[in-house]
């Protein structure tokens, strides 16, 4: 049971409450979905800048409704006329993507064809193409976090590895507050730096 002004109730109320505001709304006034996104280009432009308008290899680690959102600006750089003018800020070098306590499948029920972003993107360098991948990281008592592979064949193409793990301690492993308690979890952090590591030498190397 979850008691009004508890942690978890405000995890969960304070979860939905952004979810509900993050909804697109039909038109062409700035929205909450449309002022985030435009949020994410200006932070991606600022970090091309700072590497001095390079387009690296980029990797995306998204924790809770982050995925969805990171989700949901990639489509629209791979499918619309998105904001993205450059090959980093149009996904184009997306050569990681790492979705933990995912709520994508909430965010799917109203949808008639369940389709995933393309991962890895046709456009990424062939050294790299072999060492991208898409990880999702969920533990069973995070009731937000969920397996991707079983929305649709085009989820189970694209993500590389569902991978169920335990995460938090004596009194956060049990419940929902486990939704929170991925980032020290080492069955969380370990396959993430060997993902990051396996790009680097890809990078370095060309192979």
């Amino acid at each position: 049971m979850l008691l009004k002004g508890s942690p978890r109730y405000l995890a969960l109320s304070n979860f939905f409450a952004d979810a509900i505001a993050y909804q697109r709304v039909p038109g062409d006034h700035p929205d909450m979905y449309r002022q985030i996104h435009q949020r994410l280009h200006d932070h991606l432009v600022q970090l091309r800048t700072a590497l001095g308008q390079q387009d690296p290899p980029l990797v995306i680690i998204a924790h809770s409704l982050g995925s969805v959102i990171m989700s949901n600006y990639i489509w629209d750089e791979q499918t619309q006329h998105g904001l993205g003018t450059t090959p980093l800020t149009r996904m184009e070098t997306l050569a990681g993507f790492v979705t933990f306590g995912s709520p994508l499948p909430l965010f799917t029920l109203a949808l008639d064809d369940v389709i995933s972003i393309t991962f890895p993107p046709p456009t990424l360098p062939a050294p790299l193409h072999g060492h991208a991948q898409w990880l999702n990281f969920f533990d069973a008592d995070d009731v937000l976090g969920y397996p991707l592979k079983p929305l649709s064949p085009s989820y189970a193409q694209a993500v590389r590895a569902d991978l169920e793990i335990n995460v938090g301690h004596l009194f956060t492993a049990w419940n929902p507050i486990a939704h929170t308690a991925y980032w020290t979890e080492h069955d969380f952090t370990k396959p993430v730096a060997q993902l990051l590591r396996d790009l680097v030498v890809a990078q370095q190397t060309g192979t």
